[in-house]
């Protein structure tokens, strides 16, 4: 009797205090015919488990070694490219009316809470099991996903930034062919 106790109270516990990631990430393959050649997709579906929005994008760098305070730093304030503004300075201008994201480089989506958005990779071939392995590494390696709570506690201006800056869909297609150089 006294373990099936200490076995109740262990389990009850230990669901009262676990906490889930922000994001979770769950990969899936498909296919279809286009023109009668079939397109192989692996679909990747972010969703945001908590109870606030969640602001992500996929940075560059390897960012697992890095505290969140760096990686909003980094992302907003780095020049885009050459004599280009950052993507704060494009978040605060409003005079800007259009804005297409570079995916590495300044693409940032906001996720409301319980939602989802899917990365589709489509390609001729079928994925290889090495390939998909390859996909999920770097992006587990390179997606930032923070609260915009602390977001604003970071940049407390980008309250009132721009909506520009935001990618709007809810999914993004991106031909495998140009991810072999990140892939490498």
């Amino acid at each position: 009797m006294r373990i099936l106790i200490v076995y109740t109270f262990f389990l009850l516990f230990s669901t009262c205090t676990a906490q889930s990631k922000p994001i979770d990430i769950k990969a899936y393959n498909s296919s279809y015919y286009l023109n009668k050649k079939v397109i192989h997709c692996m679909n990747i579906k972010i969703h945001n488990n908590i109870n606030e929005p969640i602001w992500f994008w996929v940075q560059q760098n390897d960012i697992i070694s890095k505290d969140d305070f760096t990686k909003v730093k980094e992302f907003f304030y780095r020049r885009i490219g050459k004599n280009t503004a950052s993507l704060y300075e494009i978040g605060m201008d409003f005079n800007i009316e259009e804005y297409s994201p570079a995916i590495f480089n300044s693409f940032l989506k906001v996720l409301s809470p319980d939602a989802n958005f899917t990365i589709q990779i489509i390609s001729k071939e079928k994925f290889s099991t090495y390939t998909e392995q390859k996909i999920q590494n770097y992006l587990d390696a390179h997606i930032v996903s923070i609260t915009k709570k602390q977001i604003l506690q970071n940049i407390p201006s980008l309250e009132t930034c721009n909506n520009v800056i935001f990618y709007k869909d809810d999914f993004i297609v991106i031909d495998l062919k140009s991810l072999k150089s990140i892939l490498k």
